[in-house]
């Protein structure tokens, strides 16, 4: 994450502050649409609030950040794109493994959560004792 006036990178340790773009018309700085990142020493001084006091502290629900926001968040707050793409990664992941549910062994009959909705076996040598035995009964056949 970069700040966005004097374009430093943010380590992960340090605190930065979080502002709805547009509130620092008077220094002339383009930031587009939505919120602006920026580093301790950028920290504006606009309409009252230049005291740490003043900002809203809160964490960042994916890597633990803390932000200082120039309003109040209204749900979980994530500081950065990196931290929104990490976060629905991993509840797609959670999603889609709750999804596959558990089966039952097709050979030893144990119970399993499988890594694919189509897996049969509990483990590849369940799986290739299985084949074998196929093969088995179909050259004795």
């Amino acid at each position: 994450m970069r700040c966005s006036l004097c374009k430093s990178d943010l380590p992960t340790a340090t605190p930065v502050y979080r502002f709805l773009a547009g509130r620092l018309h008077k220094r002339r700085v383009d930031f587009g649409p939505g919120a602006a990142m920026i580093c301790e020493t950028c920290k504006p001084s606009f309409n009252g609030v230049s005291a740490i006091s003043d900002w809203h502290s809160s964490l960042c629900a994916e890597c633990g950040r803390k932000v200082y926001n120039s309003y109040q968040p209204k749900r979980t707050f994530l500081c950065s794109a990196e931290c929104r793409q990490r976060r629905a990664t991993r509840n797609e992941r959670e999603k889609r493994k709750v999804d596959r549910g558990t089966k039952q062994c097709l050979r030893c009959e144990t119970v399993f959560q499988p890594g694919r909705k189509v897996s049969l076996y509990c483990s590849s040598p369940c799986r290739q004792a299985a084949y074998r035995e196929r093969l088995r009964f179909s050259a004795g056949s």
